[in-house]
């Protein structure tokens, strides 16, 4: 009986063994396959990551940063030789750019020419018969002196407004064609002070004249810089 007993013990304790090592290694196996497919998605990941990256630069990718660092030094040293370039020798050199320069800055001029020239008409006496009233103490045709200061105010409150047009204009069409535009605006608004009647036709040509003028004061100098070249 003791060794019947002993058999059948030893029976048990094989066939739980062997159902442990059973379970062992289906989980061996499994941790196997785990890995297998982990090292499957990292494979593929690495894959995809060079098929998209960028690969070794090339000899043509070289010469062409080559190239651009060249352009951009030559650029540069052109631009400082320019700066630094004697008046006359920069105007033998770009006559046409001087004379467009010089020319860009007659607007100036006649901005000012013509702010200054419209308050000595108050004085005239052809100017005070004609747009006038006749003071009855003095006997004599005068411009109010309210009159005198709304005409000046009205050409100040055009340039104003020219010049927060002005910088739109720039952005839209560039200097070169606002200050066109300006020219034939104000060629168009003279007829206005030409053709006046009354004070207030002209505080309305003035007015709209002084659009162009405030458009003169802030592009002019700074359309002539980049037209000039040297400092």
């Amino acid at each position: 009986m003791k060794g019947l007993s002993s058999m059948i013990n030893r029976k048990k304790y094989n066939g739980n063994s062997s159902s442990i090592e059973a379970e062992g290694g289906s989980s061996a196996a499994e941790c196997n396959s785990i890995e297998l497919e982990e090292q499957g998605k990292k494979t593929e990941f690495d894959l995809a990551h060079l098929g998209y990256g960028q690969g070794p630069a090339t000899l043509s990718d070289n010469n062409e940063v080559t190239d651009i660092l060249d352009t951009v030094q030559d650029a540069k040293e052109a631009d400082d030789s320019e700066r630094m370039m004697p008046l006359m020798t920069a105007l033998k050199t770009y006559p046409k750019a001087a004379a467009w320069s010089l020319l860009v800055s007659t607007t100036l001029i006649q901005e000012g020419y013509d702010t200054a020239i419209l308050g000595s008409f108050y004085a005239l006496p052809v100017f005070q018969k004609e747009y006038g009233s006749l003071n009855s103490k003095t006997g004599e045709y005068e411009i109010s002196v309210s009159w005198q200061i709304g005409l000046a105010l009205c050409y100040m409150a055009g340039e104003i407004v020219g010049l927060q047009l002005t910088g739109p204009s720039v952005d839209l069409m560039g200097n070169r064609y606002t200050l066109i535009m300006s020219l034939m605006l104000l060629t168009a608004f003279i007829f206005i002070l030409y053709f006046s009647k009354s004070l207030g036709v002209i505080a309305v040509g003035q007015a709209l004249c002084g659009m162009p003028w405030g458009c003169f004061q802030c592009l002019t100098v700074s359309y002539a810089s980049e037209i000039c070249l040297w400092r």
